[in-house]
């Protein structure tokens, strides 16, 4: 059967350098919101075929699950990455609403589920809001030291209860305006809606059950 095989720390993103929707410009007329997660501790060696996967899920005020179901599920983001590859961020464009981050994917294989402790957060529709910076070692540290190194094809592997996202707020980066609205003006030429900081807020969810074994969200529940 095939393996993959975790390297940590010489992983790397995959995925498109556009937002979501890159044929329509996003303004403040637009009726959903973008909000950019910034990646920290991202090698730039691209040799390691790797995928970081950060899931931002609908959680409702007062729900007990995040809302991810089989029809609308959650957005999914699109790397955005600097012209000097320096810097790269997380872009989702989605539904106004109040979402949680649900989870870190690592290669499609390992995750840590941050149910336990995690942050939710407000997205207005005609901002980019800017959730902060999202440091991935830590992770592919707890990920590596409990689970297994190798899988196959068909497993997967989930850290439960203990992850915390290691996510800096806007709060916590002085200057961060400036240098983040400069990255917009340089990668991200369609974007013309105001920068907005995030208020992220402490938060947990029930995680649920999947068909042989615990899953951080079911999308068919």
């Amino acid at each position: 059967m095939k393996r993959v095989f975790l390297l940590p720390l010489l992983l790397v993103l995959s995925g498109c350098a556009t937002i979501v929707d890159e044929a329509t410009p996003f303004t403040a007329s637009s009726p959903d919101g973008l909000l950019l997660l910034e990646l920290v501790d991202v090698p730039a060696d691209k040799s390691a075929i790797a995928l970081f996967d950060p899931f931002i899920c609908p959680l409702p005020q007062g729900a007990r699950k995040p809302d991810m179901n089989a029809i609308h599920g959650c957005p999914r983001s699109n790397i955005v990455e600097s012209a000097d590859g320096k810097s790269r961020f997380a872009a989702y464009q989605m539904p106004p609403g109040r979402y949680v981050m649900e989870r870190l994917q690592v290669q499609a294989r390992w995750a840590a589920c941050f149910n336990g402790g995690t942050k939710a957060f407000e997205v207005a529709a005609g901002k980019v809001t800017y959730l902060g910076a999202l440091h991935l070692a830590p992770h592919v540290a707890e990920i590596g030291a409990a689970t297994p190194i190798v899988a196959y094809q068909s497993s997967y592997y989930t850290v439960f209860d203990t992850p915390r996202p290691a996510l800096d707020g806007p709060d916590k980066l002085p200057g961060w305006q400036a240098r983040v609205g400069a990255f917009m003006s340089a990668s991200m030429p369609r974007v013309a809606a105001p920068l907005v900081a995030a208020a992220p807020e402490s938060a947990t969810f029930e995680t649920a059950q999947g068909i042989f074994d615990r899953v951080c969200t079911n999308a068919y529940e």
